[in-house]
């Protein structure tokens, strides 16, 4: 949304943000996560509380934020399609070709904003503690991990929200990282 709201901005003549999803989140359901209560007691759940909470949050998503929307939406230029993913893309001197389940659309430019993925294990600063620290895919088992595949590679954490070592893995100093 942000970038459609830039384009709109600078003088695009049209807008169309495509989604792969058939509805936009209204509820941040995440929110609740940031009072006190959620920081004192989380860690004290059990671990299926914990993963059943973390799950659902993943699982209901996140929706964009609302100055987001309504900065594309007072745009008559601007327009949305939702349920529509694109399947291919070409580009020639011309501009861009879309194919998505409606059909082919052809358009000036493309902003590809397909989401993002947080894997902290991917970070370089982090790289000599892949392998080394537990995940939650360790703690519940391959079949519900494989179900979100995401949060299972999330490192579970202590009740500090600091980053556990693997069982037998030693990493002097890890307590001291949330």
């Amino acid at each position: 949304f942000d970038n459609a709201g830039v384009a709109l901005e600078t003088g695009a003549r049209e807008v169309t943000l495509f989604a792969r999803r058939p509805y936009l989140p209204q509820v941040n359901k995440s929110k609740w996560t940031a009072f006190p209560g959620c920081l004192h007691g989380f860690g004290a759940l059990d671990d299926d509380a914990r993963w059943r909470f973390y799950t659902y949050i993943f699982d209901a998503q996140v929706p964009p934020p609302w100055e987001s929307v309504q900065r594309c939406d007072r745009h008559p230029n601007f327009s949305i399609r939702l349920g529509e993913p694109w399947h291919d893309l070409a580009c020639d001197a011309q501009g861009v070709t879309v194919d998505t389940p409606k059909g082919r659309q052809r358009f000036d430019a493309a902003i590809l904003a397909t989401g993002f993925d947080v894997d902290l294990l991917e970070r370089p600063e982090l790289a000599s503690l892949h392998g080394r620290l537990l995940l939650w895919g360790e703690r519940v088992g391959a079949a519900r991990a494989a179900v979100h595949p995401e949060v299972a590679r999330f490192p579970y954490l202590g009740p500090g929200f600091e980053l556990l070592p693997r069982p037998g893995t030693s990493v002097p100093g890890l307590e001291r990282v949330h």
